[in-house]
């Protein structure tokens, strides 16, 4: 984000002659804000499971997903990024991704093949 940042500040004070294409500087920023609205959500966030369910909370957002609203779900590769699990849950089968980068991942798809509380 630092360098589209910079590179426009630059295209503006040199008058635009031989310096970084406003396209470039504009997918720059867009990279870099899209790496800082991950790492916010996701790597800041934790995943708590419990007898109810389980919960994403962090900064961006707080979601939390009852054993038995869970209507359907699967695990996979994300096309970049690490291994992700899908869930469509509640009555409006809202959708939510979740990627395999906590400590508690594991337990996670354990819990959702068994339908609750993942058990050993």
């Amino acid at each position: 984000m630092v360098v589209g940042i910079a590179g426009l500040a630059d295209r503006f004070r040199s008058g635009g002659q031989d310096t970084i294409p406003i396209a470039l500087c504009a997918a720059l920023i867009m990279a870099g804000a899209g790496c800082a609205y991950f790492s916010a959500r996701y790597c800041l966030a934790r995943l708590i499971l419990d007898e109810r369910g389980f919960r994403l909370v962090g900064p961006l957002s707080r979601v939390e997903v009852h054993w038995n609203s869970v209507v359907r779900w699967q695990s996979g590769k994300a096309p970049a990024g690490p291994d992700v699990v899908r869930i469509v849950h509640g009555s409006g089968e809202r959708r939510l991704s979740i990627p395999l980068i906590y400590h508690d991942s594991h337990a996670l798809v354990i819990g959702l093949h068994q339908g609750h509380f993942p058990e050993y």
